[in-house]
């Protein structure tokens, strides 16, 4: 018997054919399904995709319990984020004491923030450099396109001068 004479030939028509392709095309949904890719953590539990937040202006402030600057700083920022609910950028944080959990959550607190906090490093996702000088606020254009860090304590009429600088079009 010839190798040729072996192989049987499998038609379309036949159940087996059609089970296999039903099983790969269902595979190939689910792993679509999953392009808007990996979901960002924030401290209240929230979970975004860089995808969707690549869609906003962002300003991220890196901020610690310890920095008095940035103590300063965060009822600037609470009333940026808040006007922030009419525009296209949102404002977002960074604990660099590495806080996670309970602790993160009751230096939040502490901190009196009511902007969003992220769980996981920036720096690792947008792919900048670690701030070396604290407070520092990173600006970030849609597209996810770091375009400005300042050092320093912030202001929102200073915060939203650099956005201006972004979209100079817009007033």
């Amino acid at each position: 018997m010839t190798l040729a004479r072996k192989v049987t030939r499998v038609s379309w028509s036949s159940g087996r054919w059609r089970e296999r392709f039903a099983y790969l095309w269902a595979l190939v949904l689910v792993a679509l399904g999953g392009c808007a890719g990996p979901q960002i953590e924030f401290a209240s539990g929230e979970n975004l995709s860089r995808a969707e937040l690549d869609r906003s202006d962002l300003i991220i402030n890196h901020w610690a319990t310890w920095c008095a600057p940035c103590r300063v700083e965060i009822p600037e920022l609470n009333e940026l984020a808040e006007s922030s609910e009419t525009q296209h950028f949102r404002v977002l944080g960074f604990n660099e004491d590495f806080a996670t959990g309970q602790e993160l959550l009751d230096d939040i607190a502490e901190m009196d923030i009511e902007f969003p906090v992220l769980t996981r490093n920036p720096t690792e996702i947008w792919g900048y450099e670690t701030p070396r000088v604290l407070p520092t606020t990173v600006i970030i254009a849609r597209g996810g396109e770091v375009k400005l860090t300042l050092v320093g304590p912030q202001t929102k009429a200073s915060l939203l001068e650099a956005l201006q600088q972004l979209h100079p079009a817009r007033s």
